[in-house]
């Protein structure tokens, strides 16, 4: 141990170093105890400068409640309001990470659970530096979508306001053009997707834009432009296993609107085989009559 080595090294005498070692030994101990194995503590920040670690509090209501040592009572308990709290310290959460996962396979329902906990938890600080309220709810909601569950536009618009950067401003935007479409708002999902200034088409967004600008066209009964979308993701991110099953189902429909049984086949079959489990094969299998 590099504690030792130090000891041994230098010139105290024996039984010195003895004592040195063991108070060395107990304060690694301790550090060990006090902080996480990835060395990285999990604190709130308050405006006053102190520092609570999250292991010492509990939420409560409006405050964070810690438990300090009371000889008389046998504990006791301080109450510190959460509009106290600047900031957080706070590594990404194990269950976000493997929400992400989830999400990326496809895997719908479990990714929404996961990111459900994730986004309770971090809910009363979702304005903060730190928190990770912000992609948890759009994990929860992206996810919500694509299971066809309602989504209400004012808990979109609330990441929205949270938004700590540009690029996740972006995927709320994203995902309140996609409500309107589904609530049949197609002046409003329109004007959004239009406004680059909101949405700028590149590399990182074309593949989500064109999902929604296919379900848009859909929603119009325009097939051509429909299919023109939907073809866009498996040519350009044939990768985001997460939306080929819903380009696969909406070019199977645009083709058949077109007349063309053929390749309306062909994209029914890839679906099912491709991704049976998805919520869009199901829906194939009813729609197309399989």
């Amino acid at each position: 141990m590099c504690f030792d080595y130090h000891v041994r090294d230098s010139n105290v005498t024996e039984g010195t170093a003895v004592v040195l070692r063991r108070v060395l030994r107990w304060v690694s101990m301790v550090i060990g105890v006090t902080l996480p194995l990835d060395g990285v503590a999990q604190t709130y920040h308050l405006r006053d400068g102190r520092i609570l670690l999250a292991q010492q509090v509990q939420v409560r209501g409006d405050q964070l409640v810690q438990r300090v040592a009371d000889g008389a009572s046998g504990g006791a308990e301080i109450g510190y309001p959460l509009s106290q709290v600047s900031r957080l310290e706070w590594p990404e959460p194990d269950v976000l990470k493997q929400a992400m996962l989830e999400a990326r396979a496809g895997r719908w329902e479990s990714a929404m659970r996961a990111a459900s906990e994730v986004s309770a938890v971090f809910e009363p600080f979702g304005k903060l530096p730190g928190s990770w309220w912000v992609p948890a709810e759009i994990l929860r909601l992206k996810a919500a979508l694509a299971l066809g569950l309602q989504v209400q536009a004012v808990e979109v618009e609330r990441v929205v306001e949270r938004a700590p950067d540009e690029p996740t401003r972006q995927t709320s935007y994203f995902l309140l053009a996609w409500v309107h479409v589904r609530d049949g708002r197609v002046r409003e999902a329109r004007a959004l997707l239009s406004d680059t200034r909101r949405i700028p088409v590149n590399a990182h967004t074309e593949a989500e834009a064109a999902l929604v600008w296919g379900e848009l066209h859909e929603r119009q009964q325009a097939p051509e432009a429909a299919l023109e979308s939907f073809l866009r993701i498996p040519v350009f991110a044939p990768w985001r296993d997460d939306l080929q099953p819903r380009a696969l189902l909406g070019s199977a429909r645009a083709y058949r609107r077109l007349g063309d049984e053929d390749r309306c086949e062909r994209a029914v079959i890839e679906l099912t085989d491709q991704y049976p489990h998805s919520r869009e094969a199901q829906l194939a299998q009813k729609e197309f009559n399989l």
